[in-house]
């Protein structure tokens, strides 16, 4: 650009502000407006407050007192880019609450205060001369405004921080439903244990499947490897077995999850799991060391880092339970007992994040 160029565009910005300043004459305004944070709201209305006395405003900290009144509120933009604002403006008029001007310019979280005089004069460059006759526009009742600029802050972008970081810490309480399905091996007309021979017994004693109810709880951690999958791992505590509800059993899991983010407050998160039995009781001569299945996992936004979360899962061993006979000498045949094994979980739980992720 040409020294020439360069001299016109400062006399044309000056040309402007002195326009402005000449139109300021005798014009009181007030200045109000929101942000996220209280230092922030501070900080703008200086700014703007020292603006405007720059451009030969009045300004006054009562609105009864101001010929117009310029609001703004500041809302994070939580899309790509991560680091900036939107800042809306209204100008209104105060003798008939008429909207002047309203307009919303998006500005970047570090130097986000030097933009204050540019959008200031962007909405006091249309206040007219009080010289200059002009069409009126129609009044707009204060409930009107309130609801237009009510309308710009639900449609600003919400904080969806909590449902996108890299890593997750996550604790539940669970309450697990372990069914053991009785198997017919061994057993009086497939379901009855016995004293003497298979052929004639002595005695029998009809068995039924088994169902164990104890709470549980587990620990682990999650990775959002990309916006749409997650990779988990964790340790699974629960209580019981059959006949003794207090053994402590420990378990291994790890889990492969496909975040929906299709709500704004919520993530539903199906998934396919799996687990390795890190312990048995001794009651049992075989206990199946894999299972597998899957769940669903919804997840209600609980802050801005993370998750409360409602789970429900289910899981098949992948083979058989043998027990040994525990009903002693009245019926001691067969010496074991089969059965087949899943679990229908429940779960409750919060998890919280780490590392901030871009979509």
């Amino acid at each position: 650009m040409t020294k020439k160029m360069r001299c016109l565009c400062v006399f044309l910005i000056l040309a402007a502000i002195g326009s402005v300043a000449a139109n300021a004459e005798s014009i009181v305004i007030y200045i109000d407006g929101s942000t996220p944070m209280p230092e922030q709201q501070a900080v703008f209305i200086d700014n703007f407050s020292q603006e405007a006395a720059g451009f030969g405003y009045a300004v006054t900290e009562n609105r009864a007192d101001a010929a117009y009144t310029f609001r703004f509120v500041l809302e994070p933009y939580e899309y790509e880019p991560d680091d900036q604002y939107v800042i809306y403006i209204t100008l209104i008029r105060n003798v008939d609450n008429a909207v002047i001007v309203s307009f919303d310019y998006m500005i970047p979280a570090i130097g986000m205060y030097e933009y204050s005089q540019f959008l200031l004069y962007q909405a006091l460059a249309l206040i007219p001369r009080p010289t200059e006759a002009e069409v009126r526009p129609e009044p707009i009742d204060q409930a009107i405004i309130d609801e237009i600029i009510q309308e710009r802050i639900v449609v600003a972008p919400e904080n969806n921080a909590w449902r996108n970081k890299w890593l997750y810490l996550r604790v539940s309480l669970n309450y697990p439903l372990t069914f053991f399905i009785l198997q017919d091996d061994g057993l009086i007309g497939g379901i009855g244990v016995y004293a003497g021979s298979y052929d004639s017994p002595d005695r029998v004693a009809p068995l039924d499947n088994s169902i164990v109810a104890m709470p549980g709880a587990s620990l682990g951690m999650e990775a959002q490897l990309l916006n749409w999958f997650s990779a988990a791992v964790n340790v699974q505590l629960s209580l019981g077995r059959p006949g003794f509800n207090l053994f402590p059993n420990i378990a291994l899991g790890a889990e492969l999850k496909f975040p929906l983010k299709w709500f704004r407050n919520f993530v539903l998160e199906p998934y396919a799991a799996v687990s390795y039995q890190l312990n048995a009781s001794p009651v049992f001569e075989e206990f199946p060391l894999l299972a597998v299945g899957g769940g669903l996992q919804l997840g209600v936004k609980g802050g801005n880092r993370g998750a409360f979360f409602v789970d429900i899962h289910y899981m098949h061993s992948i083979d058989g339970v043998i027990m040994y006979n525990t009903y002693g000498p009245l019926y001691p045949e067969p010496a074991v007992i089969h059965y087949r094994r899943f679990v229908l979980g429940f779960g409750i739980g919060y998890k919280i994040g780490f590392f901030d992720r871009k979509k």
